[in-house]
């Protein structure tokens, strides 16, 4: 049976076929609570101790990918560490 027939049968049948809007309206919806549980899941492994790279390897998400889920899960960040040579603090000689 193919779409065309499947269509005119459940109209006749007294039925409404979805608009192309509502079949993406459904697809979003379900997409975006993947993407929230996904989130939820780093986060929680995030505030187990993994690093923020270490999460974008293993789940093959670009880094940026992972802080944006992060945040959208209200992860609390720990500070950046520098990577640059350490900044002395006294005076110079």
């Amino acid at each position: 049976m193919t779409r065309r027939v499947a269509r005119r049968l459940l109209i006749e049948a007294g039925g409404r076929p979805r608009t192309t809007q509502h079949t993406l309206r459904i697809r979003a919806a379900a997409d975006a609570a993947r993407r929230r549980k996904l989130a939820v899941g780093l986060r929680a492994r995030y505030e187990a101790g993994a690093s923020v790279p270490e999460l974008a390897k293993e789940c093959n998400y670009s880094v940026a990918t992972v802080y944006r889920l992060l945040r959208l899960a209200n992860t609390r960040m720990r500070p950046q560490h520098r990577h640059g040579p350490a900044r002395r603090t006294g005076k110079r000689l």
